[in-house]
């Protein structure tokens, strides 16, 4: 996108500059939006007049921190992580990458959610998959535990809300059968303890996504 003249964020410096340009705020906020539908944008800095050291260190603080937007997306989709989705979602960043060094979140998102979260990427769930038939008749149970485990966030839900859902949808009950499938569940990298309560959660945001959209 042409027209990228940045020019410099520091407010005061800039109502001296150009007075009738978009503040620097604003100008970050288009650009993002930008970025979001999938364009390239450049961005300039006009020093060298009343500005001082510190602005040019902000102004081009700030465009770094719109670059690592796409960084701290990665982050939130693979914490807390298991190495294997780990890989898996690097693995797509490097395709996206070799395609188009400048690919965007949208490129990254689509990626997510059509290639590894969607349809297309039901072959790399495989060995979740197996695993999960061997629970027998323990289907029922570990189902409606990860069912109720998918529409939470990273904060998780209290072992005892948990129970109280398998109670509901098994016809193994008892709290031995319950605790049977925990461990089950754990064992097989679905869900973790959160550290220090008493709080379960999917052990990857990656298994959980792939979960909601194809659930049993």
């Amino acid at each position: 996108m042409p027209g990228g003249g940045a020019e410099i964020f520091a407010h005061e410096v800039r109502q001296k500059i150009c007075p009738e340009k978009i503040t620097g705020d604003r100008w970050l906020e288009v650009t993002e939006q930008v970025h979001h539908a999938g364009l390239k944008t450049n961005a300039t800095m006009l020093y060298g007049h009343v500005e001082s050291p510190e602005d040019r260190v902000e102004h081009m603080a700030r465009l770094r921190e719109l670059q690592d937007e796409l960084i701290n997306e990665l982050v939130k989709l693979t914490t807390p992580g298991i190495p294997y989705f780990i890989q898996i979602v690097m693995n797509h960043v490097v395709a996206l990458y070799r395609k188009n060094p400048q690919f965007s979140i949208e490129d990254l998102r689509k990626t997510y959610d059509v290639e590894i979260t969607g349809f297309e990427g039901r072959r790399l769930f495989d060995t979740f998959e197996r695993h999960f038939k061997r629970y027998g008749s323990r289907q029922l149970g570990a189902t409606a535990l990860l069912r109720k485990l998918s529409n939470s966030g990273d904060e998780g839900i209290e072992k005892t809300k948990l129970e109280k859902a398998y109670r509901v949808s098994s016809d193994l009950r008892g709290r031995s059968e319950f605790d049977i499938i925990l461990r089950y569940l754990e064992y097989d990298f679905y869900i973790e303890k959160v550290t220090g309560t008493n709080r379960y959660r999917f052990a990857s945001p990656i298994l959980r996504d792939y979960w909601q959209k194809n659930q049993r």
